[in-house]
């Protein structure tokens, strides 16, 4: 993976007790894999992780289609966990404030909760280096890295189902991206 350029420190596995990292190398352009992640509108049509997602502003207001995601934004999550495209299974909601964004790079998004819960949230897009055509290819990494009492407690069930849902969404934005 290569490094983004970034005002925050990536998160290092040894220093979290619940760490996940998932690649997937998908064949195309970079702008058109961030395009495709960020139409957030359509994730029901494709995500089985994120079923749905609302870019909301700094106050959870919604925000129109085609506003630029950018940090201080909040991303209004329905998961499923583990992942599923059958709506009629519940949902894990949450609010999530990016902490940093820079366009077709990186989305990232930190939690707080003193000594309950520390999360640092990345998804890294670059190029693929060293092959015909470079530029082409993107490789996208998802890490969820966790802390805290609940990063020391995570039942093994849910680390699987959690880790399941994260490589099916990238296995889902592969094939969404490549289809195009």
């Amino acid at each position: 993976m290569s490094t983004p350029a970034a005002s925050f420190a990536l998160p290092v596995a040894s220093e979290w007790p619940t760490y996940i990292s998932r690649s997937v190398v998908i064949d195309a352009p970079r702008e058109k894999v961030w395009s495709v992640f960020t139409d957030f509108k359509a994730y029901p049509e494709w995500n089985p992780y994120w079923r749905e997602c609302t870019l909301l502003d700094e106050h959870k207001r919604p925000l129109g289609a085609g506003t630029p995601v950018a940090a201080g934004h909040r991303l209004s999550l329905k998961l499923h966990i583990p992942p599923t495209m059958d709506d009629t299974v519940g949902t894990h909601d949450m609010v999530e404030a990016l902490s940093h964004v820079e366009a077709g790079a990186h989305l990232v998004w930190t939690v707080s909760w003193g000594f309950l819960l520390r999360s640092v949230r990345l998804h890294h897009f670059a190029d693929v280096e060293g092959e015909a055509g470079a530029g082409r290819k993107t490789e996208v990494v998802v890490v969820s890295a966790i802390g805290g009492l609940a990063g020391r407690m995570m039942p093994k069930g849910m680390l699987a189902d959690l880790t399941m849902s994260i490589e099916a969404m990238n296995a889902a934005l592969k094939k969404r991206c490549e289809a195009m």
